[in-house]
């Protein structure tokens, strides 16, 4: 649970006796057991209503052993709703000349999983400035997110929609800022500047969101300049050229957020809420399975900034430490509709990220 304070936040929940996992009193995350015989749905209602959080995500988790069967193509439900099995067909007719790269800003990774072994590349962590991006503690929300993508498709636990042809750049955000050049950025905006670094990254995935997202001061222009600066010049243009030469572009994917926004009175329909509503950034919703096909989960924000919907309810995902985990929330939409855009353009590797009219 992401809380606007963290004090209150903790006192609400040592008051109705919540069993506490884990605290993150540096970004505010508190992970909490579901109380028993009481629904998800249920909980997130009260606690949404507290006023203290602005968002809710449900994790499971299963722990899986090298005799346990791992997930099969079927099983993890994304991929044959999102057809990727026809795109790595596709993809293995012409197979592009290198692949993909999409820099993941999340909190830690366990490069180390059997999912994540050589599918990653250039990962750094913004507090030390190494490529030390291993999980601390109960994190598990960076590797549930990088494996949608990439998790390897060879028999080990989690499928992602991109293994044969993407990498992940995993940006460790165990600092809030970074300083390169001279130049102070915050995790989103650094993540840009990550990935216009890379010939090949066409994309950065944000599974979060900052400040006070129901009441937010509104975007920064500085961010705002890097989300039209990756849209232009990143893969191959250079601003600084006379004239700037135009690149293949840079897609920020970014959360849409697990407020209220089904008619709660928190956080109504089409609130600012960042990185999601910088002009430019593609804002994600989740989907869950209904009647044999998909619907807005109950708990997914949307408006007019919501560019696109994924699934999100409990998608199979890596785990820290050998296991997998049941993922969700439009942190897992995120990075799948991210993949997604990977597996596009590796099938059309001339695509750009923006409008030729642009020009």
């Amino acid at each position: 649970m992401r809380a606007r304070q963290y004090l209150p936040a903790l006192e609400f929940c040592k008051k109705r006796n919540l069993r506490i996992i884990h605290e993150m009193p540096k970004i505010n995350w508190l992970v909490v057991e579901l109380p028993e015989h009481t629904s998800f749905e249920k909980f997130h209602e009260i606690v949404i209503h507290s006023n203290l959080f602005y968002m809710i995500e449900q994790y499971k988790h299963v722990s899986v052993t090298s005799t346990a069967t791992n997930y099969t193509y079927d099983q993890v439900y994304q991929l044959p709703a999102l057809q990727c099995q026809e795109a790595w067909n596709e993809i293995a007719l012409s197979p592009p000349p290198t692949y993909n790269i999409v820099t993941v800003v999340d909190f830690g990774l366990d490069t180390n999983h059997p999912d994540m072994v050589g599918q990653t590349f250039n990962n750094y962590d913004t507090a030390s400035g190494t490529n030390n991006v291993l999980p601390v503690g109960n994190q598990k929300h960076g590797t549930g997110a990088s494996s949608q993508i990439v998790a390897k498709n060879d028999g080990t636990y989690a499928i992602g929609v991109s293994p044969y042809d993407t990498k992940v750049s995993f940006v460790n955000a165990s600092s809030d800022y970074v300083v390169q050049n001279n130049v102070f950025y915050d995790i989103f905006s650094y993540g840009l500047y990550h990935c216009m670094q890379m010939p090949n990254c066409m994309a950065t995935s944000n599974s979060y969101l900052f400040g006070a997202h129901s009441d937010p001061a509104g975007p920064v222009q500085f961010m705002q300049e890097m989300v039209y600066d990756a849209l232009l010049y990143g893969r191959g243009g250079n601003a600084d050229a006379i004239p700037p030469v135009l690149g293949k572009g840079v897609l920020a994917f970014c959360a849409n957020g697990n407020g209220p926004s089904n008619g709660g009175s928190i956080a109504p329909p089409n609130r600012p809420i960042y990185p999601a509503s910088y002009d430019g950034v593609i804002a994600v919703t989740a989907t869950e399975p209904y009647n044999g096909d998909f619907r807005k989960t109950f708990w997914a924000d949307y408006g007019t900034i919501t560019f696109c919907a994924a699934p999100g309810s409990s998608t199979p995902a890596s785990k820290p430490n050998f296991e997998t985990q049941l993922f969700g929330g439009t942190s897992g939409a995120t990075p799948l509709t991210a993949g997604v855009a990977a597996l596009i353009h590796a099938a059309n590797p001339n695509l750009s990220a923006w409008y030729r009219d642009w020009e």
